[in-house]
């Protein structure tokens, strides 16, 4: 009995030792887990401060417009809110706390590594002809028609002077073969100095050139009519059935019918700051009667913003300031290059364009050599159209142009591209009264001045 009570005792003893044994384990294994969570805690909040140091605000931001998931932000969260973040964004919400945060996290890298909306890499432009480009975003009409372009869409681009059209038409249509239409030389010329960059399968040419040639436009693709009102001139509004029958057809309808022709399910594209109802139905007018047996829908005509309800869908940059300066065309001399010239004197800038919409432009440019503006460029509103003369700060309109898209064209080659700039209209009192009722179909505002002594005040 007493061994057996011994026995017992040992036993006992032992039992108590391993019980002992498992507790102390316990313990350890309990803290040890909680020295990992804190260990792991302590991480994501060194990650969030590498983060906010490391990176701009911008990357910092995430992809969602209703929540804040930068890594310092959803370490000071609480497990249920993190868990209501994941439920937003369709994620797991099991886990512990670290793992929700890392989740989200992740999930951030991954909106972060997509192609941001609105850029050159969402609408699938190759990343070799991104690097050439001179902006890294696109223009709000190069964005609206490049997949309707790179469908094989036609359609007319009608935006404001220096939006960017020509890219907007050329970067779709890279890989086929396109012909554009220019009304001068000179912008064909630019066009081709700006497309040889990104391909050689363009050909750019005034529409005597294509005729006196005799291209084959059979091997064409798409045609581009660059300025399509200025090269097409569609008759007026209210412009008679017999009028139109009996108008001569211009060399860019000869072109377009031809091509339409030989090649019915070909590409139609145009682009123009000015495009009205005439010139779309006179475009339509032409497709249908080239081939009858393969009938269009209307153009469409794409644009890069939205046009309002009321007034002109397409008008003047509003980095684009106006002014009026009248003068006495009864006064001895010649008081137009007088006004002409106290203008120059007055706002000295950087490099002013002379546009002569009525008289000689070789009178001007004369007259200005001999009072010391050598340098000056003096052209007639047909030499402008849709040119990018590079550093224009002032235009200088010199008497009244023939409509209101014709002075928007002129006012157009400055302020490009976002700039700021000015054009001065310098005329006679009754065609000052002329250009100031454009106000109304443009929506701009007209400044005057009574003397061109007073143009100083709007130096650029």
């Amino acid at each position: 009995a007493a061994c057996n009570t011994l026995e017992n005792s040992f036993c006992l003893a032992e039992l108590k030792v391993r019980l002992a044994a498992d507790i102390v384990f316990l313990r350890y294994t309990t803290t040890m887990v909680a020295v990992l969570r804190v260990a792991a805690l302590l991480l994501t909040r060194c990650n969030a401060w590498h983060l906010v140091r490391h990176t701009t605000p911008l990357q910092l931001r995430a992809a969602s417009d209703a929540v804040d998931t930068s890594a310092e932000a959803l370490a000071a969260l609480r497990v249920p809110e993190l868990k209501d973040k994941c439920r937003a964004r369709g994620l797991r919400v099991s886990g512990t706390k670290a793992a929700l945060i890392e989740r989200l996290l992740e999930a951030d890298g991954a909106d972060a590594e997509a192609p941001q909306a609105g850029s050159w890499a969402s609408l699938g432009l190759d990343s070799e002809t991104q690097q050439r480009l001179p902006h890294k975003n696109p223009t709000p009409i190069q964005a609206a028609a490049f997949q309707a372009l790179k469908s094989g869409k036609d359609g007319v681009l009608h935006a404001e002077t220096g939006s960017g059209k020509t890219l907007a038409y050329a970067l779709p249509l890279l890989k086929k073969r396109v012909l554009v239409l220019t009304p001068s030389t000179s912008l064909a010329d630019q066009i081709a100095e700006v497309v040889d960059q990104f391909t050689e399968s363009f050909a750019v040419h005034t529409p005597k050139e294509v005729l006196k040639a005799e291209d084959d436009l059979e091997s064409i693709d798409v045609i581009v009519l660059d300025e399509v009102d200025a090269l097409l001139r569609a008759p007026g509004r209210y412009a008679a059935a017999e009028q139109k029958k009996h108008r001569r057809e211009r060399p860019a309808a000869k072109i377009l019918r031809r091509f339409i022709q030989r090649r019915p399910d070909a590409q139609v594209i145009g682009a123009s700051a000015t495009v009205g109802r005439p010139l779309r139905r006179h475009i339509d007018d032409i497709l249908r009667d080239a081939a009858p047996s393969k009938p269009r829908s209307p153009i469409n005509v794409i644009r890069g913003t939205e046009p309002p309800s009321n007034g002109r869908a397409v008008t003047a940059p509003s980095s684009l300031k106006h002014v009026i300066s009248s003068f006495w065309d009864r006064g001895p001399g010649e008081p137009d290059l007088d006004a002409l010239r106290t203008a120059l004197d007055s706002l000295n800038a950087a490099r002013p364009l002379v546009v002569v919409n009525d008289g000689d432009p070789d009178r001007v440019s004369r007259f200005l050599k001999k009072s010391g503006y050598d340098e000056v460029d003096v052209l007639a509103p047909n030499e402008i159209r849709g040119l990018d003369l590079n550093g224009v700060d002032v235009v200088l309109s010199l008497g009244r142009p023939a409509t209101c898209d014709d002075y928007l064209h002129v006012a157009g080659r400055t302020a490009r591209a976002g700039g700021f700039g000015l054009c001065c209209t310098i005329a006679a009192h009754r065609d000052a009264k002329a250009v100031a009722a454009f106000a109304s179909p443009l929506d701009i505002v007209f400044e005057t001045v009574e003397d061109a002594d007073e143009l100083w005040k709007y130096r650029m």
